[in-house]
């Protein structure tokens, strides 16, 4: 049954730490530097990916000769796309005058 003085537990879901990505200084610097170089027609979406296979992938060449492949981190080895938009978006107003 439901007991009244039970509240829902409110916050970040628990997904253990193994499953957030903490952004460090170095990954912020990195999300700035995107956002600078970033071409007006250019979607933050379109950033983001960017900005993974920049910083956040690493490429060899495939097996069969077929060219190169690209293999990003896992996901808790880098930003979110939510901490992505909230760090370009901070970095934008910091930006304005």
């Amino acid at each position: 049954m439901n007991d009244p003085e039970k509240t829902a537990s409110r916050g970040r879901p628990q997904g253990g730490a193994e499953s957030h990505f903490k952004m460090t200084v170095v990954d912020i610097d990195r999300v700035a530097r995107t956002v600078a170089r970033m071409p007006r027609e250019l979607s933050l979406r379109e950033a983001y990916t960017r900005n993974f296979a920049t910083f956040y992938a690493t490429s060899g060449y495939s097996a069969e000769g077929a060219g190169t492949t690209v293999v990003l981190a896992p996901a808790n080895k880098r930003p979110s796309y939510s901490q992505f938009r909230y760090w370009a978006s901070k970095i934008r107003r910091a930006g304005k005058p």
